[in-house]
């Protein structure tokens, strides 16, 4: 469908790795909480984020909105940004 905007929640990685929480709804505060613990475990932290965008389309633009730190992320949201970004390039070009 053209002006679909494919829009999700993520959990993004100072050094550029997300996963998606989900697309169609919120995530709720339960599933936030056991990612939360799951990464704390790990001794890793995120950023909780919509993300914009279809990643494997080449031409679209992804933007990316911060929402909120899961847990005690490393290095600066910007960073994260600009990792996930170069990320999905080497991504993009292996495909």
């Amino acid at each position: 469908m053209k002006g679909t905007r494919n829009r999700r929640w993520i959990a993004l990685g100072a050094d550029g790795r997300h996963v998606t929480l989900g697309a169609q709804s919120d995530p709720s505060d339960d599933e936030l909480a056991r990612l939360e613990a799951e990464l704390a475990r790990e001794g890793l932290g995120a950023w909780l984020a919509v993300a914009e965008g279809d990643y494997w389309k080449p031409r679209t633009r992804m933007t990316l909105l911060q929402v909120r730190r899961i847990g005690n992320p490393e290095g600066s949201w910007e960073s994260a940004v600009a990792a996930f970004v170069e990320r999905r390039q080497a991504s993009l070009q292996a495909a």
